[in-house]
This record gives C-alpha cells, sequence and structure tokens, in this order.
C-alpha cells in the first residue's frame, strides 16, 4: 500500500523529446567484478579473482532470463552501497542505474586520498579540479574498482560485459516516461547527457548516465528510469520487478545522520509519488524512526565486513584514523570520505547511510 495517497500520480506514457549533447566526461573502462549479496538471514556466495571486461560481448542465461529485474537507482558513484542490501536477493537480476558521475565532489582535487594508508587512487591522474571530465572520470573508475573488489564476496556481477556508449531513443508508448530533463541552466555547474554507458551480463548489468551533478530534477530520474526500461531488451530477461532508490532524506531526526541532497531527494520524490507502473514495489532508502519506513533489510555480515573493515579495528575514523584500509568501500572511495578520513561502519547510520541494516519506505504495488 502507498505510504503516500494524497499526493500520488501516475506518470503517463508520452514519447520523450530529446534535446542533448556529447557526454562531458571519458568512462574509465577498466575491469569489474560482482557486487549484490544477500538479504538478512541468507548465506553468502563466496568467490575469489578477478574478471577483464571483454569489449560488447554477448552473454546469455537461461536460469538469468527467468528472473525479474530489480532496479537499483544511485544518484552517485558511491551511493550504491548505501541501498546494497536490496541488491542481495539471488531471486532477482540486478540492474544498476547510476544518474550522474559526481563530478561536482569537493574531492576531487585528491586532497583527501591517503594512499599510504591503503587508499587506491582513481584514474586518470592526475587530479583535476570539480566539474571536469577528469573528475568524472575518477568517479566512474572508482565505481568500476569497488564492484570488483565486491566480487570477493559475490560472483553475480562477474559476467558484465562491456557495451559501450548509447544514445537515448524514446521508450515505447507502453513505457512511464517523460520529456528530457532540460539542458544546464548555468553551465558548466551543470552537464547533461542523452548518452549512457552499458555494462551487461548474465546475471547483473550497469547504467551510469552523465545528468549532471548536484542538479537532477524529478524529470531526469524518470527519465532515466523510462531510458532503462527501454533497453532491458539486451538483458537477458525481460522480466519487470521492482525499483529502489538512495533517496535517504533526513533534516529533522537528530539520532541519525542528517543528509538533504537534492539528487537524493529527486529520487525519493518519484519513488515516493510517481507510480512508475511496475510491477512491484517502489523502495526509497530512509532513516530509522521515519514514520514512512515499512521495511528494514540488512547486508549480510560477510558483505559488509569485505566492504567496510579496516585493520587493526574498530571501524572508527574518529578514534582509529591511522587504521590500514582492507574494506573496498574504503579502499577505492576513502579519497572521497568526509568529513574523516575514511567511512563509518555501524549497525544503524548514526554517522552515515553506510550503515549495516538500512530502511526504505514503500510505494505501490504489492
Amino acid at each position: 500500500m502507498c505510504p503516500y495517497p494524497a499526493t500520488t500520480r501516475r506518470v503517463n506514457g508520452s514519447r520523450a523529446a530529446r534535446a542533448r549533447v556529447g557526454i562531458a566526461a571519458a568512462v574509465a573502462l577498466t575491469v569489474i567484478v560482482g557486487c549484490g549479496g544477500h538479504q538478512a538471514g541468507d548465506a553468502a556466495d563466496t568467490v575469489a579473482g578477478t574478471a577483464t571486461i571483454p569489449a560488447n560481448n554477448t552473454v546469455t542465461s537461461t536460469a538469468a532470463s527467468m528472473l525479474p529485474i530489480r532496479y537499483l537507482l544511485a544518484p552517485h558513484p558511491d551511493d550504491e552501497f548505501a541501498i546494497w542490501s536490496m541488491a542481495q536477493d539471488p531471486t532477482r537480476y540486478p540492474v544498476l542505474v547510476v544518474l550522474t558521475q559526481g563530478e561536482k565532489t569537493g574531492a576531487c582535487a585528491g586532497g583527501g586520498l591517503q594512499a599510504e594508508r591503503g587508499e587506491r587512487a582513481p584514474s586518470p591522474q592526475p587530479f583535476a579540479a570539480k566539474l571536469t571530465p577528469t573528475c568524472a572520470a575518477e568517479r566512474v573508475d572508482s565505481l568500476l574498482a569497488f564492484l570488483h573488489d565486491m566480487g570477493a564476496v559475490d560472483p553475480r556481477w562477474l559476467s558484465l560485459r562491456d557495451r559501450g556508449e548509447h544514445v537515448a531513443t524514446d521508450a515505447p508508448s507502453d513505457t512511464p516516461t517523460a520529456l528530457a530533463p532540460s539542458p544546464c541552466p548555468t553551465p558548466p555547474a551543470c552537464a547533461r547527457d542523452a548518452t549512457y554507458h552499458l555494462w551487461v551480463g548474465d546475471t547483473a548489468a550497469l547504467l551510469v548516465f552523465d545528468l549532471g551533478d548536484g542538479d537532477v530534477t524529478t524529470a531526469d530520474v524518470v527519465w532515466a528510469i523510462a531510458t532503462t526500461r527501454h533497453a532491458r531488451g539486451a538483458f537477458p530477461t525481460q522480466i519487470e520487478g521492482d525499483i529502489v532508490g538512495m533517496g535517504y532524506h533526513n533534516t529533522i531526526d537528530t539520532n541519525f545522520v542528517g543528509y538533504d541532497h537534492p539528487d537524493q531527494n529527486a529520487i525519493r520524490t518519484v519513488l515516493t509519488h510517481d507510480d512508475l507502473g511496475l510491477p512491484g514495489g517502489q523502495y526509497s532508502r530512509t532513516y530509522p524512526d521515519d514514520p514512512d519506513r515499512t521495511m528494514t533489510v540488512a547486508v549480510d555480515a560477510a558483505v559488509f565486513a569485505t566492504a567496510t573493515a579496516v585493520t587493526p579495528g574498530p571501524v572508527d575514523p574518529v578514534a582509529n584514523p591511522d587504521a590500514t584500509r582492507v574494506g573496498a568501500l574504503q579502499v577505492d572511495y576513502g579519497w572521497l570520505a568526509f568529513p574523516n578520513g575514511y567511512w563509518y561502519a555501524e549497525k544503524l547510520p548514526v554517522h552515515s547511510f553506510y550503515s549495516q541494516e538500512q530502511d526504505f519506505t514503500k510505494a505501490f504495488a504489492s
């Protein structure tokens, strides 16, 4: 049941008009391995090793063709771990959709990198200022490195193959969509592009858009979702299930980390108010005491440790700032960590939304 009955609306099936120009940032084509884990209580799969992504290989899977799609919506590279608990269900085909390339971060200049403590320097180097193609490419490179390292505990994304850059086309009439987002109002403060980069495997898929860090609107979100749904013909399964988004927003409850970002807010608004017409529900990340929270899902313990570990412990960037970074989140996204040297890892989202227990609202469907 939708917890927002007074303000919901259904997005109609009008076709999108595209008015965008070339991509603003190069996408680093490196190696990538699986991510995703299990719902709380499930056993974790374990695998070791790495895999290089061959260009434009086609893969098929009879088993995957029977699985429903779970769309996983992240506004920036690194936000995906905030909804990792919902990427774990082995009965779903996970499709990670990253809306921007994170080029507006204050960490672009590289001042947060602590390579001597095990943090990985993103490519390409040297660092550059924010709002540059270099910074955008570094954020995407870190995303791919993170997925690669998370493959140590979940191999489902090992099958990903690079399918290159694609230009978004009008969605079919039966797919909810909206007009393409308007051009940047204040260049170069934002970067929008009608292209996306695609990786497809027999057990997972990844799309990276370039919709402008800090400039994502609700129209952008609806458009990107419709574009992704239209692209599902490239997946081994076309059966749609549900959608999960990183829409964390908290400006009132001081017991949990406060956060108010326009890109997350746009995702939250769409998933809680716009009926996208999917067979399954629309889930948005929230904080534990949100009155609209409907469920809590935990990241599997082994998966959480693989992402967040430091040595020696504990994982506490204030009390233990000099620890060596071990987990994928700390190694690959450590250069982005704020306000401390690396990321908190806690059961509840007290200092960071990268918590083991993750809370969600649910709207629409059953």
